[in-house]
């Protein structure tokens, strides 16, 4: 149903309000997706690292859960969770862990169909959670020594300026992204 020139046609023309049926239609056909989905070997190697320290925090861009699904704790989520639902009237997040959902949109309790609890092109990021991001990036050089960056084009703001906050303030920066032809490219930055 969702092809993939039909997806980026709907991402296009996506616009407010976020809580309509075809909006949800796309979100119930991804969360079907990941619904199937286990999380990988790097998803449990970041939990295995996590547990080793008392500090440590995981910033994803992904909203398909996963991570806490793999069992890391301190998880902040800069594009939300398609796991639940935002009241565009009250800003209450609403958990809706099942699929397919019974009721294309599904509504709060006030009576507002709920919009995903994904961040949509064009909009701004939760301020509560990226200013959380922003902050364990400056704490990091006084509370961590080092600062990953995995799996990331680092392309996309304000999320690629979280390294380069750790970095200003002393915390090695290790990446490890993907290259085109499936080659990892490893830098270590300093300043």
């Amino acid at each position: 149903m969702w092809e993939d020139e039909k997806t980026r046609e709907l991402a296009r023309n996506a616009c407010p309000p976020w809580n309509t049926k075809e909006i949800w239609e796309y979100y119930e056909w991804r969360r079907a997706l990941v619904s199937r989905c286990e999380p990988n070997a790097a998803y449990l190697t970041l939990v295995e690292i996590g547990s080793y320290f008392d500090y440590f925090w995981l910033i994803t861009q992904n909203v398909d859960g996963l991570h806490t699904r793999a069992g890391s704790k301190q998880v902040l989520e800069l594009h939300g969770n398609m796991w639940g639902g935002r009241c565009p009237r009250d800003g209450a997040i609403v958990d809706l862990p099942q699929t397919p959902l019974a009721c294309l949109p599904p509504y709060h309790s006030c009576g507002t169909a709920l919009r995903p609890h994904v961040v949509q092109f064009g909009e701004a990021l939760d301020s509560a959670t990226l200013n959380a991001a922003i902050t364990t990036a400056l704490t990091a050089s006084a509370s961590a020594e080092l600062f990953l960056v995995i799996g990331t084009s680092a392309v996309v703001l304000p999320a690629r300026e979280l390294s380069i906050i750790a970095l200003k303030k002393g915390t090695t920066v290790i990446e490890v992204n993907r290259k085109q032809l499936g080659i990892y490219d490893l830098n270590l930055i300093t300043m």
